[in-house]
């Protein structure tokens, strides 16, 4: 099927969405809703189109995903980690008896260069179990870093281990440099909850359940980018407890301005 195009017109605060549904990994029909954009910046405007939906109601498709293996890194992402059952993903942190460590899990969308996008908007439906460890879904560059864009990111101290606390972050700069632009929101995302993220030339905004929470201006990156979650341990500390990152559906959509 031929995908609807998504118009994005917002002045100030007012913003055209939509509630889209489709099967597995697939290009879909889509609904359009409208939605107060809250912390929207500068009038924009631009049409995004979906180009990727996975609801996870098979397994992992390898054309898409890439899926992170190597336990000999101190993150010890293992694939067996990644399990689909219920009709959702779970990204798993547990310990593993005949590794005698503690393992994680990770993947992204970067087997298909098509999906390898500059500008556009990620949204998932997910939640995360409390814990002592991290999740995180990003935007990585396809080539060097910094930029990298963390549109979810808690870390297993605190709020963000009792995930109350999302943390979202853009690096820029040049590597030794490494700027960051903070944000943050409140929330109990042990329950489900729409995170995402949409990328324009001049702004990043970040989304929560379908509503704009926060927009940052600041070192915006201006090239390839693909959309990756995972597992990991906090730096220095080993894990004492099972996570579980839980994500029901992805979609991805591309920008044209």
């Amino acid at each position: 099927m031929e995908p609807r195009i998504r118009v994005i017109r917002r002045v100030a605060t007012f913003a055209v969405a939509a509630a889209l549904t489709a099967g597995p990994a697939t290009v879909a029909t889509a609904a359009t809703s409208a939605h107060t954009a809250a912390g929207a910046s500068a009038a924009t405007s631009g049409t995004f189109r979906q180009v990727f939906f996975n609801d996870f109601t098979s397994s992992i498709d390898r054309h898409y995903w890439a899926v992170y293996n190597n336990a000999r890194t101190y993150k010890a992402h293992l694939a067996s980690n990644i399990v689909i059952h219920n009709g959702y993903v779970s990204l798993l942190t547990r310990y593993n008896s005949s590794l005698g460590k503690w393992t994680t899990a990770g993947m992204c969308l970067c087997n298909n260069w098509s999906l390898r996008q500059t500008y556009g908007e990620w949204d998932m439906r997910a939640r995360v179990s409390a814990g002592d460890s991290r999740a995180v879904a990003l935007l990585w560059p396809s080539v060097g870093w910094p930029p990298e864009v963390d549109f979810m990111e808690m870390g297993g101290r605190s709020t963000q281990g009792t995930r109350q606390l999302n943390t979202m972050t853009v690096h820029y700069g040049s590597p030794s440099q490494n700027y960051m632009a903070h944000s943050s929101e409140s929330g109990n995302f042990t329950t489900w909850h729409t995170i995402g993220v949409r990328w324009t030339p001049g702004s990043i905004e970040y989304l929560l359940d379908g509503k704009v929470t926060r927009t940052v201006t600041t070192g915006v990156p201006h090239q390839r980018m693909w959309f990756g979650v995972q597992t990991a341990p906090e730096r220095g500390i080993t894990p004492t407890k099972s996570v579980s990152f839980d994500i029901d559906w992805v979609r991805q959509y591309s920008y044209t301005a």
